[in-house]
């Protein structure tokens, strides 16, 4: 069993990601420290464990789980803090944002980060993004109980 964990000190910014393992003899154990961004708000990893998804303020990072090195890295296409992206349950590749700039976006890392797949304007900011199941919608969740599903295809509600 794996655990990512990830922790932020609000005083300065200063984040950290550990990734622990549990092990029955001796508890959990330090496997490796990957040094964050600033302002870390989420740590995400991949279906298949290789990428780790990393957001901060209106940053995100994609990295290398078993090395720490950056695979890739956006700087602000949102304009906002960016709430908890999320990969695929089934696609290593895709993972979904959603920011309090009343913006949620599909991005494709084969790709890059410099433009999403697709792109949603929402009326109010969001807190929250995740995927369905069988990944087809991606329920989107933000400030005064809003809430909002769209396909992760195209974007429609």
């Amino acid at each position: 069993q794996i655990l990512v964990a990830g922790s932020c000190v609000s005083s300065t910014g200063h984040s950290q990601v550990q990734v622990l393992e549990w092990d029955g003899d001796v508890g959990l154990k330090r496997l490796h420290l990957h040094i964050g961004m600033p302002w870390l708000n989420s740590a995400s990893t991949n279906v298949s464990d290789q990428l780790l998804l990393l957001a901060g303020g209106e940053s995100m990072c994609v990295l290398d789980f078993e090395t720490g090195a950056t695979v890739l890295a956006q700087g602000a296409w949102h304009r906002s803090l960016v709430n908890c992206p999320r990969f695929s349950n089934t696609h290593p590749a895709l993972f979904a944002s959603a920011s309090l700039d009343e913006r949620a976006a599909l991005w494709d890392v084969r790709v890059g980060l410099q433009k999403p797949v697709w792109s949603q304007n929402l009326e109010w900011g969001a807190v929250l993004i995740n995927w369905s199941p069988q990944d087809d919608r991606l329920l989107v969740c933000g400030c005064d109980n809003n809430i909002v599903q769209l396909s992760s295809v195209d974007g429609r509600v």
